[in-house]
């Protein structure tokens, strides 16, 4: 045994908060527990605000939303769709319209709605598509997404629902909507979750051992992603922040974990008694899982410096899930391995009947005989580590860079139908429409608005251009511009 008093005198405080909540493990797994409860429940009772608006000073969309603003004030708000589709005959049948045009009214008469357009219209004549089987209705909000009350939103949806007939389908997109779909970690997280509890369990040969990292990473990730819901009611958030930063904070979490764990067995194993195996692990690996979660943390706060709001909650959100997960690799390991740490440390039967020492087992392992081909190749391992790492970077080559939209949602979500809905009756470029706002030299000064609309119409890759919607003081003009 090599527990002495003058060492646990010179020991960090990172060993030292390690020995307390060894001390007080009840304490601290319970806290832990309230902790994640609270801050979900905060975040369920509140709600989160994620959105993917952003601005941007001195870029030309952002003074495009400044003209809209200052000239066309209902409409500087976020436009969604209500997209209507009918199994067989067209949207404008008489019963079909009966069924429509009420509902439309109603949403136009609802707080937060500054107008809708209908396919009815003359100003919606094109928003029914060639076959007469798909349209859509266009909803502007007085306020941007990130900012219109998701009751309002919801109400919208409610009264649009009422529609619906086995003959009659209703779907509905946009920004605003997606702000109240419930955001989901992802498929890509949960396989990535199940491929390291494989790769743990073969690695530490117990279920005991694999699930601490497990456990201590969604303890602390839960919790991180219930502030970050909180911090979204205060920063700009966008809707992928919680996936990216659940991956970050898994990878990170089950890393610090399976470090500390590591050291711990390492420790017990030449002979120290279970306390100084906690200790020493939280004063070596402990110190360096600090030091490196700082590291980290600061890397991802320093998006902060860029100054562009859009960043501002994935930086957020990704430093809180890797302080939490860093958190509780330090005090929820201490405090279980204090209760199972014989169990977990204990060498397999095999092992055990072996005879052999720790050191000598270690020794005849694969990656020890792996470490010491590496040192008797080094050229060659260098080599063929450079190829490997340049294979799989090979695809950023080739790498395309874009915005999510709602072709990224899930499946079964109204927005991802209405998404496909929308390409399916008028063309896949139709959701992705551009705005252009154009200041005029002269009021009303339709020579300029018509040479602007011919200039769009032209362009390369243009499917169709709005008609132009004048301000009240004729001063700015907008189209809509459709890809193809």
């Amino acid at each position: 045994m090599s527990a002495t008093s003058p060492r646990q005198s010179r020991l960090g405080i990172v060993a030292r908060v390690g020995g307390w909540a060894a001390g007080h493990r009840r304490i601290v797994v319970i806290g832990w527990i309230a902790g994640l409860v609270v801050a979900l429940g905060l975040s369920s009772a509140v709600g989160s605000n994620y959105s993917n608006s952003f601005s941007l000073k001195g870029t030309e969309s952002q003074r495009a939303v400044d003209l809209l603003k200052r000239d066309f004030p209902a409409q500087s708000g976020d436009s969604d769709q209500i997209v209507f589709h009918v199994h067989s005959g067209t949207i404008t049948e008489a019963a079909v319209r009966a069924r429509i045009a009420p509902v439309l009214e109603q949403i136009t008469r609802l707080a937060h709605v500054s107008a809708v357009i209908s396919p009815y219209s003359s100003a919606g004549s094109r928003e029914v598509s060639r076959d007469g089987q798909i349209a859509f209705a266009t909803v502007n909000f007085d306020q941007r997404a990130n900012v219109v009350p998701k009751a309002a939103v919801e109400r919208v949806i409610s009264v649009a629902h009422t529609a619906r007939s086995p003959q009659l389908e209703v779907q509905l997109g946009g920004q605003a909507i997606e702000q109240t779909e419930k955001v989901s970690i992802g498929t890509a997280t949960v396989v990535g979750l199940i491929a390291a509890m494989i790769v743990l369990l073969l690695t530490f040969g117990s279920v005991l051992a694999m699930g601490l990292p497990i456990l201590t990473a969604l303890l602390g990730l839960g919790t991180a992603i219930g502030l970050a819901g909180l911090g979204s009611q205060v920063i700009s958030t966008p809707d992928f922040a919680t996936q990216l930063a659940a991956m970050i904070g898994l990878g990170v979490g089950i890393d610090y974990a399976l470090f500390l764990i590591t050291r711990f067995r390492q420790n017990y194993r030449s002979g120290m008694d279970l306390q100084t195996s906690i200790s020493e692990a939280m004063d070596t690996a402990g110190r360096a899982v600090v030091f490196a979660g700082i590291t980290v943390i600061i890397a991802l706060l320093g998006q902060f410096a860029l100054g562009v709001s859009f960043l501002y909650g994935l930086a957020l959100a990704s430093a809180l899930a890797v302080l939490m997960t860093m958190l509780a690799a330090l005090t929820i390991l201490p405090a279980v391995l204090s209760r199972f740490g014989e169990r977990i440390a204990r060498p397999g039967r095999r092992a055990r009947n072996s005879g052999e020492s720790f050191a000598e087992r270690d020794a005849r392992g694969v990656w020890a005989r792996w470490a010491v081909f590496i040192q008797r190749h080094p050229w060659p391992g260098a080599l063929a580590g450079l190829a490997i790492m340049l294979t799989l970077a090979a695809p950023a080559l080739a790498l395309r860079l874009g915005n999510s939209d709602a072709g990224n949602n899930p499946p079964n979500s109204t927005t991802r139908h209405s998404y496909d809905l929308l390409a399916q009756g008028f063309g896949s470029g139709f959701n992705g429409p551009l705005q252009v706002v154009a200041s005029l030299p002269h009021a009303g000064d339709g020579a300029v608005v018509a040479s602007i609309a011919s200039s769009l119409r032209s362009a390369a890759d243009v499917a169709s251009v709005s008609p132009a919607r004048l301000s009240s003081n004729g001063q700015t003009a907008v189209f809509l511009v459709y890809p193809r």
